[in-house]
């Protein structure tokens, strides 16, 4: 989701200062408030008496604004951007702030009145004109559960791990732009399996997990990939998870073993890699 942009007043005085004075000689702040008096014919924040197309955004030097998703409504004032169906305020990690689902803050403060809202730390300088935050950036990492990690080969133990990726920035994944993708390596000590129909898991406590929300697209002698899927994500600060048994099988080499869990790089728009990795220690006896 594209990061709306602002016009304000301070925009429009800086607009006329920078003009020649026999380009604007219509411009009259006749209140004397800072602000080019008059209508706003294009709505783009500058006055019509300072602005060189009355009908188009910004002047008559000014590019298009983005428009991400080509509706016809620019980025800074469309709810979702993108047009993924989830509105750009839980994209970008305050969902929290929209209670009520319209894709605008709830009860909004603003007392500098810079347009900026003051609520969840939206505004960095609530006492000044300016400050709007960075957009929040989703970040994954990966954890497993397991009732035990021992494989006893003459039984052909089968336990269910439970693969949970957890978003830890505080932000929503962006799931339509980049794919959420989880890789598990494989051994061939075991054969491994995937329920989608799956809904809970003994590790050991019944858990919940979500094999619904993914697909296994990957599964070679090597590796299983799942990808979380479209129209899904992972909430900020939530939770996914994944339930995946493994069988030990009759040959199997006695030792240990690994359950490597990797998030492949860039998943749901984060940045941050240095986290994606996990590894369980099991035992086969």
């Amino acid at each position: 989701t594209a990061r709306p942009a602002i016009i304000s007043p301070a925009l429009v005085l800086e607009h006329v200062l920078r003009k020649p004075a026999a380009a604007v000689p219509l411009i009259i702040d006749a209140d004397n408030d800072g602000v080019v008096d008059g209508p706003d014919a294009d709505g783009d924040g500058i006055q019509d008496s300072a602005d060189g197309n009355d009908n188009l955004f910004g002047d008559a030097e000014t590019p298009a604004p983005k428009d991400t998703d080509a509706d016809g409504t620019p980025d800074y004032r469309d709810l979702d951007s993108d047009n993924d169906g989830i509105k750009d305020i839980v994209e970008g990690g305050h969902g929290f702030l929209d209670q009520d689902g319209d894709g605008r803050v709830d009860n909004p403060s603003d007392p500098d009145g810079d347009g900026i809202a003051n609520n969840g730390g939206l505004d960095t300088k609530p006492d000044e004109f300016g400050g709007i935050s960075s957009p929040a950036v989703p970040d994954l990492t990966p954890s497993t559960r397991v009732s035990s990690s021992g494989f006893n080969v003459a039984e052909q133990t089968e336990r269910t791990i439970v693969i949970d990726i957890s978003e830890v920035a505080g932000a929503t994944t962006n799931n339509a732009a980049v794919p959420v993708q989880v890789r598990v390596l494989k051994s061939d000590n075991f054969i491994y399996t995937f329920d989608v129909a799956a809904t809970s898991a003994n590790v050991p406590s019944a858990t919940p997990v979500n094999n619904a929300d993914w697909d296994l697209t990957t599964n070679s002698g090597t590796q299983l990939v799942f990808t979380l899927k479209p129209g899904k994500n992972i909430a900020a600060s939530g939770l996914s998870s994944i339930a995946v048994k493994l069988k030990v099988l009759p040959g199997a080499s006695r030792g240990t073993d690994n359950f490597n869990v990797s998030i492949i790089a860039g998943s749901g728009t984060e940045t941050n890699f240095d986290n994606n990795l996990v590894n369980r220690i099991l035992n086969i006896f």
